[in-house]
């Protein structure tokens, strides 16, 4: 999923903030954001949650979920 992940932070460079985060090293957030799986993709609006993306689904699906969020 990396090279998606940095695909995607080309893509939309200027519109959004890309991070990765490794769950061993950050507990809380894995609990927080109830991560039970990774790869999981946690698209965030307006300071919450707007789009929580489990499992390693196709870039188009990504892509998908940004665009909604951006609108």
């Amino acid at each position: 999923m990396t090279p998606i992940v940095e695909e995607i932070a080309t893509q939309f460079a200027g519109k959004l903030k890309v991070a990765k985060m490794n769950v061993e090293e950050y507990k809380g957030n894995v609990a927080r954001y109830g991560v039970r799986e990774v790869p999981n993709f946690v698209i965030f609006k307006d300071a919450g949650v707007a789009k929580q993306i489990v499992g390693a689904v196709p870039k188009a699906e990504l892509v998908r979920a940004i665009e909604e969020a951006l609108r």
